[in-house]
């Protein structure tokens, strides 16, 4: 949050929270964040759900119900 607030100027306001972009909360580049209202990121996590349900149906993301642990498959496939 400190990057994003030094790119912006400013701090954050009580109403806005810094949004990872590829959900690393660990990678802050400047690229990664964004500033955004606490609706709009429940929005924002809103739509990734339904885009991560979508590849589910798909099949481009499994579930292994053993190891507890979602994977890719395919050309997808992270090897994780």
């Amino acid at each position: 949050v400190l990057k994003l607030e030094k790119r912006l100027g400013r701090y954050l306001t009580e109403d806005e929270v810094g949004h990872h972009i590829d959900l690393d909360k660990l990678n802050n580049e400047d690229t990664n964040l964004i500033e955004c209202g606490a609706k709009e990121h429940m929005a924002l996590h809103r739509q990734l759900n339904e885009i991560v349900s979508k590849l589910i149906k798909a099949n481009i993301i499994k579930f292994n119900a053993t190891e507890r642990k979602y994977y890719t498959t395919g050309i997808y496939n992270s090897g994780s």
